[in-house]
């Protein structure tokens, strides 16, 4: 919700200033009273998040559309609004505000082998669930095939393709 959010506040602040960026030299923007009754639909139901699973774009309403669309949407009030800034809107949005996510404390000290291949895995499992169950990905054909030899590939969910999408 958080990159869908910052990815739309960016597009309504450049259609705001076409030339780019304000004064300051960022991308910022102001959503008023109105524009926050739309914003629930147009994220939540937007083609970003055509691809989620029906639990992941209700929360996004609840949240957007709910009790909390104020405390949310000031978090991103006088930021800039690069991509870059999304794991720190998200520790303060997920972690400290909403509390759906547990602090973790940073490790000190480099990651074994084991810990790196468990936290990877656990990223993929959260990307694969998070998926819709009707997924349909683009059917692509395996491009390292001789050309008389190139079969369609399994492209819903949970496939290889879908797999193997996530993964990269």
């Amino acid at each position: 919700m958080v990159e869908v959010v910052t990815a739309h506040l960016r597009a309504v602040s450049m259609k705001a200033s076409p030339q780019g960026q304000d004064a300051t030299n960022t991308n910022r923007v102001h959503v008023d009273e109105a524009a926050q009754g739309e914003l629930a639909a147009q994220v939540c139901h937007g083609e970003h998040y055509t691809d989620y699973s029906k639990k992941m774009s209700s929360y996004c309403q609840e949240q957007l559309g709910g009790r909390n669309r104020k405390a949310i949407l000031k978090q991103w009030e006088g930021k800039t609004l690069d991509m870059s800034t999304v794991a720190a809107q998200k520790e303060k949005l997920c972690t400290q505000l909403l509390q759906e996510c547990p602090a973790r404390e940073p490790k000190k000290g480099s990651m074994g082998r084991c810990e790196a291949c468990m936290e990877s895995f656990q990223t993929l499992d959260f990307m694969l669930r998070r998926d819709s169950a009707t997924i349909q990905l683009q059917g692509v054909a395996d491009p390292l095939a001789l050309a008389k030899k190139k079969k369609k590939r399994a492209d819903g969910f949970a496939s290889p393709l879908h797999v193997e999408m996530r993964l990269e």
